[in-house]
């Protein structure tokens, strides 16, 4: 009689679970009431972030690419220094504009270092 007791009484607390599971499921996917729904819009659908309301700004700016590449600022270079060889050039990435380091070699034997401006191409030292 103890081994029915207990049977019965494990399935009662089952079904007891089952119950209040199913009873807490149903409570939380309720839909949500507080979101405006906008004409054109289907309820639960996310929109992109360009058209959402919220406009804001990114958290940080990114650098500014540079408008010339390698190659055109090494033309410049030996267009401005036409004794020199261009022996390296590196694109120098800080917190202001692009700025490329060219290092050149003279024909006297003289390592010079010139930068040339990503931007707008200009030559200086």
């Amino acid at each position: 009689m103890t081994s029915n007791r207990s049977t019965i009484v494990q399935i009662v607390a089952r079904i007891a679970m089952i119950v209040l599971f199913a009873a807490s499921t149903s409570i939380h996917a309720g839909p949500a009431f507080d979101r405006k729904i906008l004409p054109g819009q289907q309820q639960g659908a996310v929109q992109p972030a360009e058209k959402r309301a919220d406009k804001r700004k990114p958290d940080r700016i990114l650098p500014r690419a540079p408008r010339i590449d390698a190659r055109a600022a090494a033309s410049r270079v030996r267009k401005s220094y036409q004794d020199h060889r261009v022996l390296a050039i590196n694109l120098i990435d800080g917190q202001g504009p692009p700025v490329y380091r060219v290092k050149t070699l003279s024909d006297k034997g003289v390592v010079r270092f010139v930068y040339v401006d990503g931007i707008n191409g200009e030559v200086f030292e």
